[in-house]
């Protein structure tokens, strides 16, 4: 018998997109998380350019400069 489990899987924020779903489905089938939970889940964004980390903890959104020694 196949145990096959389906997610679908959306996500908003331009840039932020492609890294938002990826972690959702690694919560939810890696991470063993519910749905719900799988998309509540904290998740931080590194941009370089500008050299911008934002952290999102279900709706809420932080936003921090970071001082890289790079720029």
């Amino acid at each position: 018998m196949i145990n096959l489990k389906l997610l679908y899987v959306g996500a908003s924020g331009g840039g932020m997109i492609i890294a938002g779903t990826t972690k959702v489905i690694l919560n939810y089938f890696v991470e063993g998380l519910d749905p719900l939970s799988s998309g509540l889940a904290a998740r931080v964004y590194h941009q370089r350019i500008p050299d911008v980390v934002q952290m999102r903890n279900g709706q809420q959104c932080i936003t921090t400069t970071v001082n890289s020694p790079l720029t």
